[in-house]
C-alpha cells in the first residue's frame, strides 16, 4: 500500500467520522493533555452538503443556544463580538482569541461539533486543589441540541441527526455537588475510565432533541453514582 496512514483511512471511513473529528478539534486547540466536555452531532444522511460558511449559518452558528448565562461557563456557545470564521471543513467560532475556553464548528457535511475546556477548581476533602465538572454542566447538553434544532430547521433536505459526547481525560475531573448549606461546589471522586464516550442516539425534531439532551445530562450524572 503506497499510503498507510491512520488518519487518512480515519479520513475515509463513515464510520469513523466521530472520532476523527474529535481528534482534529482536541489537537487544533493544543487539548491533548488537558480535560475538555465534547459534543458532536452528523447527520443522518451522509450526503449532505451545506454552504457552512454562508451569512445564515454563520448566525445559526454565533447565536449558539440563545441563552449566554452567566453560571453557563461555556456561555450557551453565543458569540456576539465576532463572526465565525472561515476554517479547512467549514467555520469555527471560539469564546475569544486570546486564551479561549469553549469553541464550535460547523462543517459543510452539516456535522456540529462544540467543547469547553474550562472548569471550575476547589479544594477536595484532603486539602487538595481538584479541577471539577460540576453538575450544573449536564445543561450544555441541551444549549448543543438547541444549536442542533436551529440548523435543521434552515436545511434545505430534513435530516435527522445522531448526537454523542466524550468526556477527554474524565480521570482529571472530580464531580462537583452543589453544597447549599457552604453555597460552593464540593468534589467527590473522579470516575476512573480515562475517558467517558457516550453512546450515539438519534433525533429528528425538537421533542426528540430534549429527549435525547435528558438522556445525555443523566448519563453524566450516572457516570458519578448521582441521580437526575
Amino acid at each position: 500500500m503506497i499510503v498507510d496512514d491512520r488518519y487518512l483511512r480515519a479520513a475515509f471511513d463513515p464510520s469513523a467520522t466521530f472520532q476523527r473529528k474529535l481528534e482534529d478539534f482536541l489537537v487544533r486547540r493544543a487539548l491533548q493533555e488537558r480535560p475538555a466536555l465534547v459534543i458532536q452531532a452528523k447527520p443522518g444522511e451522509s450526503s449532505l452538503n451545506i454552504d457552512a460558511r454562508s451569512n445564515d449559518l454563520c448566525q445559526v452558528l454565533a447565536n449558539g443556544s440563545g441563552c449566554n448565562s452567566d453560571n453557563h461557563w461555556w456561555g450557551g456557545f453565543v458569540q456576539s463580538t465576532a463572526r465565525p470564521r472561515p476554517s479547512f471543513e467549514g467555520i469555527e467560532l471560539v469564546s475569544s482569541v486570546q486564551d479561549p475556553v469553549w469553541a464550535s464548528e460547523l462543517h459543510t457535511d452539516g456535522h456540529l461539533i462544540a467543547g469547553t475546556w474550562r472548569f471550575p477548581e476547589e479544594r477536595d476533602e484532603k486539602g487538595v486543589n481538584r479541577l471539577l465538572l460540576p453538575f450544573f454542566y449536564t445543561r450544555i447538553f441541551s444549549d448543543f441540541a438547541s444549536i442542533v434544532g436551529k440548523l435543521q430547521e434552515r436545511l434545505l433536505e430534513p435530516s435527522d441527526f445522531e448526537i454523542t459526547a466524550t468526556l477527554w481525560r474524565a480521570t482529571e475531573l472530580a464531580f462537583g455537588m452543589e453544597d447549599r448549606f457552604a453555597h460552593k461546589l464540593t468534589a467527590r471522586s473522579a470516575t476512573r475510565l480515562p475517558l467517558l464516550q457516550w453512546r450515539g442516539r438519534r433525533a429528528e425534531n425538537k421533542g426528540e432533541l430534549d429527549l435525547v439532551a435528558a438522556a445525555m445530562a443523566a448519563d453524566m450524572l450516572g457516570a458519578y453514582g448521582v441521580t437526575p
